[in-house]
């Protein structure tokens, strides 16, 4: 079970997550600057689809090698710790 939930202003009472033993936290759905994480990830992507443009690269190429790239803080990579295991990229055909 998660310890935290953040959502935007919801309709149910304090009370529920006192109930369930888990931490609402309230985020403006209609104001992406207040939500620094989601809005660094979204910038992220939009330098990445601006570099893959001009550079003549496939998006999907690119988000598959962004999504299996280890997080500085983290040590592993998104999909590494969704698959729980390191994932193939398709760097290894270039250096064939």
């Amino acid at each position: 079970m998660c310890y935290y939930l953040i959502t935007g202003h919801s309709l149910r009472p304090p009370s529920f997550a006192k109930k369930w033993a888990f931490q609402h936290m309230a985020s403006s759905p209609h104001y992406a600057q207040s939500n620094g994480k989601a809005q660094n990830a979204v910038n992220t992507v939009k330098r990445l689809f601006t570099k893959c443009k001009e550079d003549g690269v496939s998006d999907f190429l690119a988000l598959l090698d962004w999504r299996n790239t280890p997080s500085e803080g983290m040590g592993t990579s998104p999909a590494q710790r969704l698959m729980r295991r390191r994932c193939k990229t398709f760097h290894w055909l270039l250096l064939c």
